[in-house]
């Protein structure tokens, strides 16, 4: 794995610094105080491609590497630890094992 940072980390460091700033840090204390988040905002992050971050792009991900998703979690995390285990969950449980899995069940279908 290529640990060297490029631009497309940068880019991810900034969309993801961004938008923590602008959307999570203002409203991270009010979530943790109320017991919840906004949905929208997880949309929102998959729209930015954090959710799939990993994911070839053939299956609808980002297909970025390994320190794109690290450097996007901790700035998301930086912000609120609870949004940052939201990313990290779905990119881990939801994510991973279905592309890991995906082209042995394509292979059997076709």
């Amino acid at each position: 794995m290529n640990t060297v940072e490029n631009d497309v980390h940068n880019q991810v460091r900034d969309v993801a610094r961004r938008f923590t700033r602008e959307k999570v840090l203002p409203n991270a204390v009010t979530w943790d105080e109320q017991g919840g988040y906004p949905r929208e905002l997880i949309a929102e992050m998959g729209s930015l491609g954090f959710m799939g971050i990993t994911v070839p792009e053939e299956w609808g991900g980002a297909g970025l590497d390994n320190v794109a998703s690290a450097i996007m979690l901790e700035e998301i995390s930086a912000g609120c630890g609870s949004m940052g285990i939201i990313v990290s969950g779905h990119n881990a449980v939801g994510c991973m094992p279905f592309w890991n899995l995906a082209p042995m069940i394509k292979k059997n279908v076709t």
